[in-house]
């Protein structure tokens, strides 16, 4: 389930791996990486903003319209 923060949806690992079509493997694999941008509630949780996961990633398109 994702949550809301300031307008903007933290998206679970399964959420983004679901919305990029990878594995949920990939997206943790990416975060160790330092390839996407991550928000560490505890050590093991982690929270996503999208258009920043899509800014980092180069996906044009990604993310809500403002």
């Amino acid at each position: 389930m994702a949550a809301t923060t300031e307008n903007t949806e933290l998206l679970t690992a399964r959420d983004l791996a679901q919305q990029l079509q990878v594995k949920e493997t990939t997206v943790r694999r990416w975060v160790k990486e330092e390839r996407i941008p991550v928000i560490r509630l505890t050590s093991r949780v982690l929270r996503f903003r999208e258009s920043d996961v899509m800014a980092a990633l180069g996906v044009i398109g990604g993310g809500e319209d403002d």
